[in-house]
């Protein structure tokens, strides 16, 4: 390995991260125990909106590499090295997946023995069963985790060996995992988010949670590559880079309320008693601010700010705009989840709660993609698309944005 795929290994600009993290997830962790001796029920609750979090942005990035390679992409190669080591979190959103299972029993009704005489539990007991449920949970991380090992591995292994071949076998390897992670992406939102009311279905729900995660991935993911392209990654990335970006928060914002329209629109117009009370739980008391929050922050800002094609290659607004995305993103699987457990009202008492949990959840994974961000070249050295990303950020005009004091309209 040269001496630049050296320097792009981890330094100074991972130094405040190192101190940051490990401080966040201790915080949060402490915090989450304070919750749980004040009220174990809304933690719970707090704790799977985080999870949730986590994991959908981690899943939207297993996404992105996929498609990068079924596509044969090369604008996007050195953008898809820092998204291939968000996917060394899965294994700690495994171990972070297990408070969930154990507080099954408070968060998931259908787990009450009492439930069990219900003709509707009756119906769909075959599948809402807790060792099925398990299994399947299972089974969608052993899904997640071979996949990001085919695409991330393989990726690696070409930064030692060089072997053109590897590419081929990531596109090919790619086409039937997109299928398994639809699959398992779709059910995984089913079985943790859409079973906390167990009466209630959608057939549009797996999609909207991949909508939410497939913008949440892509605001985070262009957050780490401005962080990035003023340190390690300088140089390697340019205009071309950050509009295509750009382009797909653009363009999955508009997904996320196109799903979300047509999911409301259907259950307005059916007007099914078993559909239309999730639905009016998250349009009465303080759940409505949140619904109408959740549109403005999630489309209308999105959609107004980043419609200009300079907006997308300006770094403060694409950073300011993905964060808002994030939060967002937060708020959207809050309003799915926390309803459930407080159908009446926000529960602003215990905010402090909801932050706590997800300090820890946020804490955690980011020591994990943080040490595999240091342990590897932070763009694949050997990739054979690797000089058309670079002639691509060159050839743009890069160095009129190198700064962000720069980057005007």
């Amino acid at each position: 390995m040269n001496q630049e795929a050296h320097a792009a290994h981890g330094g100074a600009w991972s130094a405040r991260l190192d101190k940051l993290l490990p401080i966040l997830a201790g915080a949060g962790l402490l915090g989450s125990l304070a919750g749980a001796a004040v009220d174990l029920r809304h933690t719970l609750f707090a704790y799977l909106v985080a999870f949730l979090f986590g994991l959908t942005i981690v899943l939207g990035m297993l996404f992105f590499v996929m498609i990068q390679h079924l596509t044969d992409a090369g604008w996007s190669t050195v953008l898809r090295r820092p998204a291939e080591q968000f996917l060394a979190a899965l294994p700690v959103l495994a171990l972070l997946l297990l408070p969930v299972l154990l507080g099954m029993q408070t968060l998931y009704k259908w787990t009450n023995e009492s439930e069990h005489a219900n003709p509707l539990y009756l119906v769909k007991k075959p599948f809402l069963n807790v060792p099925f449920f398990i299994f399947r949970a299972a089974l969608y991380f052993l899904i997640w985790i071979l996949l990001a090992r085919i695409v991330r591995g393989k990726s690696l292994a070409q930064d030692a060996s060089g072997d053109p071949k590897l590419s081929l076998s990531m596109r090919r390897a790619s086409a039937p995992g997109m299928y398994l992670y639809a699959f398992s992406v779709s059910f995984a939102g089913i079985d943790w988010a859409m079973t906390l009311d167990y009466h209630w279905f959608s057939t549009m729900y797996g999609v909207y949670i991949f909508a939410g995660a497939a913008a949440a991935a892509m605001a985070t993911l262009s957050i780490v590559s401005v962080w990035l392209h003023g340190g390690p990654l300088k140089g390697k990335l340019g205009d071309a880079q950050f509009h295509d970006l750009g382009k797909l928060l653009f363009a999955f914002c508009c997904f996320w309320a196109y799903i979300a329209f047509s999911q409301f629109f259907l259950i307005w117009y059916a007007n099914v008693p078993e559909e239309t009370g999730w639905m009016l739980e998250r349009w009465n008391g303080d759940w409505k601010a949140i619904s109408t929050l959740l549109a403005l922050s999630m489309w209308v800002v999105p959609f107004v700010v980043l419609m200009p094609a300079a907006k997308k290659r300006h770094f403060p607004t694409l950073v300011g705009i993905s964060s808002l995305v994030l939060f967002a993103h937060y708020v959207d699987l809050y309003w799915l989840v926390m309803p459930v457990a407080h159908p009446e009202h926000v529960p602003f008492g215990l905010l402090w709660v909801d932050a706590a949990t997800l300090c820890l959840v946020a804490g955690a994974l980011g020591i994990a993609v943080l040490r595999a961000l240091k342990a590897h070249p932070l763009y694949p050295v050997n990739d054979p698309r690797l000089n058309e990303a670079l002639i691509a950020a060159h050839g743009h005009g890069h160095e009129e944005h190198a700064h962000p004091a720069a980057a005007g309209d």
